[in-house]
């Protein structure tokens, strides 16, 4: 299991970086989350492996979807879990009237 609170951050910063010294402990906890949750499905594919040869095809096809849903739901959420609240951040600490492409 990986920790929860396995970051460091340095005891002065500048305000400008305090956005992000913010964000660095919910991304921190979030990225445990996603590491247990993919380390969770990595020992029940395992499980699952065993018992294949004894499933008929449709069984294994619901076995795959089971876990590619799970998969394929981490995988695409969660770059946009990260980088938004990242643009936002910087979005924060530019001068009024300023943008982000």
């Amino acid at each position: 299991m990986m920790p929860f609170h396995w970051h460091i951050t340095p005891g002065s910063i500048d305000s400008a970086w305090m956005p992000y010294r913010e964000m660095l402990g919910e991304f921190a906890s979030d990225l445990a989350n996603d590491t247990n949750a993919m380390t969770l499905n990595l020992h029940r594919l395992r499980a699952w492996q065993a018992l294949l040869p004894e499933l008929n095809q449709e069984e294994i096809m619901e076995a795959k979807v089971e876990f590619i849903d799970n998969l394929a739901t981490v995988a695409l959420g969660a770059p946009c879990a990260i980088k938004i609240p990242l643009r936002l951040g910087r979005r924060a600490s530019l001068p009024p009237g300023w943008c982000l492409a």
